[in-house]
């Protein structure tokens, strides 16, 4: 992998395990909202979320660094302010679509439109220690 690469992947995985920490944190308001228990997680465990999880981080990692050359963004505050912008005024509202198209509890919204703004933040973030 070239430099720019491992810039990608290692704010993907900060990404990534930030989802873990914001999950683990929300995790009995987020499965109540969700109508699942760790019961019926348990027992549908799956690697496969997890994976395409880590593949979208990526995804979103490579977009952020794709914006910030090409929109010169370098400053740590510049990035984190940017990828924040991203993930609240584009990714939030598609998360919401989501939410409520599929007839799903609206407290959704909080956890997982949290998680995809303030998680794409900390993507780019890191982009910019790197």
């Amino acid at each position: 992998m070239t430099h720019s690469n491992f810039q990608v992947v290692g704010a993907a995985i900060s990404g990534w395990l930030f989802g873990a920490l914001w999950y683990g944190v929300f995790s009995k308001p987020w499965m109540k909202a969700a109508n699942l228990s760790v019961d019926k997680i348990s027992r549908e465990a799956s690697p496969t979320p997890y994976l395409i999880s880590l593949i979208g981080c990526i995804a979103t990692s490579a977009m952020l660094r794709y914006l910030f050359e090409r929109a010169k963004v370098t400053t740590h505050y510049d990035s984190f302010e940017t990828a924040f912008g991203i993930g609240l005024f584009v990714a939030v509202p598609w998360t919401v679509n989501n939410i409520l198209y599929g007839l799903r509890n609206p407290r959704l919204i909080v956890y997982d439109g949290g998680y995809v703004a303030l998680g794409t933040a900390i993507i780019g973030l890191a982009l910019s220690f790197f």
